[in-house]
């Protein structure tokens, strides 16, 4: 039996024994099936069973975290009395190269609140967003911040490498 063969095998298993066939349910048996496989490698031998999965579950963790944090500074910026911070719109140089790696990170960054992809330049090398609370002092400092914090680790992610 393979790896991969052995991780669907416990997915279907654990939707059987939760009796439910919800998505939460088939997402936390892929879960649990990636960990039983990962911590049963030194018996079974498959040391290199696709590390894409690893990837896609740190990811969500690491970008729910962002979002959560990015809510909450909104949050505190809608009930501060004083604006501090202004709308803007920012350009932000990708490093992002490839149809699918642009759309990642532009998708990523209007998900997160407080920001929205407005539009791609002709040459693919700048995005353009719509921001709240940006000073714009700090702007370049946000367009580096929002660079570590989005567009790098999507990029990890995609092109099959590390992020934090």
């Amino acid at each position: 039996m393979t790896a991969l063969a052995a991780h669907a095998l416990l997915t279907v298993l654990w939707v059987v024994l939760s009796g439910s066939v919800s998505p939460l349910s088939w997402g936390s048996g892929f879960v649990l099936g990636l960990g039983i496989l990962w911590l049963t490698r030194g018996v079974t031998g498959w040391h290199h069973y696709p590390s894409w999965p690893w990837r896609f579950v740190r990811f969500g963790v690491f970008y729910l975290q962002e979002l959560w944090l990015a809510g909450l500074r909104i949050g505190h910026d809608v009930l501060t009395p004083t604006l501090l911070n202004k709308p803007a719109i920012v350009a932000m140089p990708l490093d992002a190269r490839t149809p699918l790696e642009i759309t990642v990170v532009a998708n990523l960054i209007s998900l997160t609140p407080g920001s929205l992809s407005l539009d791609v330049s002709p040459d693919r090398t700048t995005l353009f967003l719509h921001v709240m609370g940006v000073n714009a002092e700090n702007l370049a400092a946000f367009v580096t911040e929002l660079k570590s914090s989005v567009e790098a680790p999507a990029l990890e992610l995609l092109r099959g490498g590390r992020f934090p």
